[in-house]
């Protein structure tokens, strides 16, 4: 082989290799371009499930409220009755103490003046 055929032939596996290296250049630059294409999917996805998060927290953070302002509600409604029956056993306590005092107890029940002061007590 003569020096000019090993120039030639040199030449134009520089050549080739120098094409092989471009095409995998731009192999790699697709590469990267689909890569960014995904990871820009990823994040438009992930801000969504973000901009999600944020709603259902908006709405979990509306129904703690309202579940608190019913606790309430149901607190005062109990202390309320919590007083009433109070109040209604003081009531039977001054029932009972009236008709003790007068002790006009018949078979049938209580005489008509018992129940007349007892309307009046109220």
């Amino acid at each position: 082989m003569s020096q000019a055929q090993a120039l030639r032939i040199s030449s134009i596996l520089d050549n080739v290799f120098t094409f092989l290296l471009l095409i995998g250049c731009l192999g790699l630059f697709v590469q990267i371009y689909k890569q960014n294409d995904n990871l820009s999917a990823l994040q438009n996805k992930y801000d969504q499930m973000v901009v999600l998060a944020d709603q259902r927290m908006k709405r979990i953070d509306a129904l703690q409220a309202n579940l608190s302002d019913r606790n309430d509600k149901i607190e005062l409604l109990m202390q309320a009755q919590e007083e009433e029956r109070k109040a209604n056993g003081e009531r039977i306590d001054a029932i009972r103490k009236i008709i003790k005092e007068n002790r006009c107890v018949r078979n049938s029940g209580i005489s008509g003046d018992v129940i007349n002061r007892l309307l009046k007590s109220e």
